[in-house]
């Protein structure tokens, strides 16, 4: 769906952020997933964002540096790149993908709470 242009949402409702009440997930590994498959996706590289702020910090070197073909493994970049004719053919111009995640609540971190609405999720089906 990504590689098509439609919008992709992730779901979090894990651990975060006490102060912040946000996933780590979401406001970093969403951000490093969207720039990697911009920077493998690419039709240029006026593309590819040189600056990705994160918490007031420029991490758009950083992240470049990290998905150059050395960091991630051959298959891995071939793997992604399979998509990029999807992506470009359908004109698709930004790497839609959002995070979504809940509220903090009182049960945040009590696992046995969420163990006890998966299985109880599970035994409906």
């Amino acid at each position: 769906c990504l590689a098509l242009g439609y919008r992709c949402y992730v779901y979090d409702m894990g651990s975060r952020d006490k102060t912040r009440g946000v996933p780590r997930s979401i406001w970093y590994g969403l951000e490093w997933i969207r720039f990697a498959l911009t920077v493998f996706w690419a039709r240029s590289e006026e593309e590819i964002p040189s600056s990705v702020l994160l918490r007031g910090s420029n991490v758009a070197k950083f992240w470049r540096d990290q998905v150059c073909e050395f960091k991630v493994e051959k298959s891995t970049r071939k793997r992604i790149r399979y998509y990029r004719d999807y992506y470009q053919s359908c004109g698709a111009r930004k790497v839609q993908l959002f995070g979504v995640h809940g509220r903090l609540t009182k049960m945040d971190g009590v696992k046995s709470f969420y163990t006890d609405i998966a299985r109880d999720h599970v035994d409906q089906d």
